[in-house]
Order: structure tokens, then sequence, then C-alpha cells
């Protein structure tokens, strides 16, 4: 029953929302968009990440959003934004459900709708892999970020490749971003950086919401960052995600430096050294390049740490970091020599700030050398956008 009420719903929306009278669909630029827009009479503007003839949701001047949905026959129908709450939407009595939000925050929102206990994403809406499965998303634009923005400026390739694990034998998945030229330039070699997901996201999370190539993009092309290869791999070799903890990580730790960065290595024309290899991470990959980069520098030279809720659950168990990471204190010299890069960050409003505050001061007064800092925004994606560009404009300097 539940799948066949997805599937009603799903074409409700879809037929409401599309040209049918039409084998390919014909090009259209933004402001031919909104010209028709304006002509219909609809509020606000469409959004970005709408499927392209979907009409809704809509963004308004004040960073508000008018969602709707075609569910005829639904008794009751909720709009799910996680970091927010769960709202119930109003029916105009002929099966289309709408709610407008209060102005949300500027950057990356998921969102769900539950329809009478049914949870779906919505198919006016491109799906992202977010909270462990597909999910819809509004972007709210912010004032001077145009370096995401896509630009007209020499643009790298992200592909999806496939390699076999050797820790589960399984065939699995990475996205792969090779900057402009890559193809063109057949003997010049690349640096590469390894960038980790969070909890509820996977490999293809850092190039659709995170926007990592086009950030990439702009860097290069400004002359703000050296040109590089960027892999996001999914950390998730099971259905649950590894424990926080030097046992936990271990699989993980083994797919990253016999699996996967032998295969990069072997498939891409990279710099096979230490030096020109960075890791980072969000949050769960945050803790990731803790554990695994600063444990090993014989393989990077810098580590990005975004967000990482790590710090705060070693402190609640009273954990010594020089047992954490051998030497971080005690021998803080040793990994200012290893790493001409460390970086921390986190949103503003996000929980571990606390942490971070204490990791940080303890970490100075030991003599380590890193970049700490913050961003306005919550555990979300602007900050962890604005944390990669700096990241990465700091790396593989000669």
């Amino acid at each position: 029953m539940k799948r066949s009420a997805l599937f009603l719903i799903s074409i409700a929306v879809f037929s409401a929302s599309c040209n049918t009278g039409h084998d390919q669909e014909p090009e259209i630029t933004d402001r031919d968009i909104t010209l028709e827009e304006n002509q219909r009479g609809l509020p606000g503007k469409g959004m970005e990440t709408s499927q392209r003839w979907g009409d809704y949701p809509r963004l308004m001047e004040d960073g508000s959003v008018l969602f709707a949905l075609n569910a005829p026959g639904a008794s009751q129908v909720s709009l799910v934004l996680p970091c927010l709450g769960s709202f119930c939407m109003n029916s105009d009595g002929n099966g289309i459900w709408t709610l407008k939000s209060a102005p949300l925050e500027p950057g990356f929102h998921y969102y769900w709708y539950d329809v009478d206990g049914l949870e779906i994403s919505d198919p006016a809406s491109v799906t992202y892999h977010g909270y462990g499965h597909e999910v819809s998303a509004v972007e709210i634009p912010e004032e001077g970020t145009g370096w995401y923005d896509f630009k007209n400026v020499p643009h790298g390739r992200v592909s999806e490749i496939r390699y076999v694990s050797k820790v589960t034998g399984c065939v699995r998945k990475l996205c792969v971003y090779t900057p402009a030229g890559y193809e063109k330039h057949l003997l010049k070699k690349y640096p590469v950086i390894y960038i980790g997901h969070g909890t509820g996201e996977n490999q293809r999370s850092w190039m659709e919401q995170g926007k990592a190539g086009i950030i990439l993009d702009n860097l290069i092309a400004e002359g703000k960052a050296e040109p590089m290869i960027a892999v996001t791999m999914s950390s998730h070799l099971y259905d649950s995600p590894a424990e926080y903890s030097t046992e936990g990580m271990k699989e993980y730790e083994e797919e990253l430096l016999h699996s996967i960065i032998p295969f990069i290595d072997r498939t891409f024309r990279t710099r096979k050294n230490r030096e020109n290899r960075a890791l980072c991470g969000l949050s769960q990959g945050s803790g990731e390049a803790f554990y695994i980069g600063l444990r090993h520098p014989d393989t990077f030279s810098a580590i990005g740490m975004f967000s990482c809720g790590l710090f705060g659950k070693l402190f609640a168990a009273g954990a010594d970091m020089d047992d954490v990471i051998p030497g971080l204190i005690s021998e803080a010299g040793k990994y200012n020599e290893a790493f001409p890069v460390i970086y921390f960050s986190c949103g503003e409003g996000d929980c571990r700030i606390t942490d971070y505050e204490h990791l940080t001061s303890e970490l100075k007064q030991a003599g380590l050398l890193f970049t700490y800092e913050t961003f306005p925004g919550g555990h979300e994606w602007q900050p962890w956008r604005k944390s990669l560009h700096n990241f990465a404009g700091m790396l593989f300097r000669r």
C-alpha cells in the first residue's frame, strides 16, 4: 500500500509540472524561465534545487520558501525540515497542499514530506543523499559567496568510478574531480585531496550539495589554489558508520590506505608522495581525518577537520590527546614538521564549538601550529563549503 501511495503522489506532481507535448525539451536560459514565471503570475522565483520544469518550491524575497505538493486523497501532510521540525501543511480541498516557511538561514536545507505517515522526497525537487537516504533540498542564497557559483571559467570534470574493495570484496563507488586541462596536458601529474562526508551522507554529497568541484574550479581559475584532483569516498563500508575510536576506524583506515589511494594512483596521473596528498572531512569525515590522517604522516602532509563531533566524546571520556594521537601534545614539533597545514573549523552555532575551543587552546599551549576558523551557521553545509574553500587554498604551495 505504501509503495502505491508514493507512486500516485509522484505521478500527480510530475503531470502537473511537465509539458509532455515535446519529445525533447528546448534549451532555455534562466532569464527565459524568470519571464515565463512572471507571465504566469507565480510568487517569488524558482530554485536551483528544483526539477527543471517544477514550479515549486519557490523562494520569496525575505528568504522564506513556499512549498507545494499534489497529494490527492491524503488526509494529513507535513513538511519536515530536520533541523527545524515538522510543520502541518494546508489543503485547498482539491489535493494541493501548501506551506510557506519562516525565513530560512542562508545555505542548504534538507527537507521531505510526511504523507499520512509515509515519508517521501519531493517529486518536484532534485534529490540528494542525506540523513541516510535520498531527500529533497532548498538552497537559500548568501551574499558574498560567488566562489561556489557556476562561472564562465575553465571547468574540470566529476566522474563516478567503481573499484573493488580489499576490505569488503565488494564493488564500491568514488567520485573523482579532475581539474580543467587534465585531458589536454597528458604528461602533467597532480596532487590529490581526499574529502570525507558526514554520517548520513555518501561519496556524492561533497560534489553535489557541497559543490566541491565548482569551488575548486573557481579557486584554480583565480590562481588561488593549485590544480588538484579531488576524491570523495564513502566511509560506510557496511550498514552503519564506524565507531569513533582507533579500533572502530581500523577497517576504513585499511580501505583508504590500501584500496582507495592505490586505486587512484593507478588510475589517475597523481604525484605519488605524502607531500602531494591531503585529507579532510566534515563531521564524521573530520573524525576520520583526525584519527587516520594525523597518524599517517608517511601518507599525508595536510589535514582538515570541519565540525568534528569526536572531540567532545574524547573530552567526556577523559581521554588524553597524547594517547589518542601519540605525541600530539608532548611532541608537537614533530607534527609541525610533518604537516605544513593543519586546519580546524566549526560553525558558530554548532554545539561542537565549545569542544573546538577547548581542543585548540590545549594544542596552542603545546606549540602545535594550525589554523582555526569559525563561520556563521550550525552543523550544516555553509560552514563546510567555506572550510573547504579556505583549506584547499592552503594546499600544495611550492
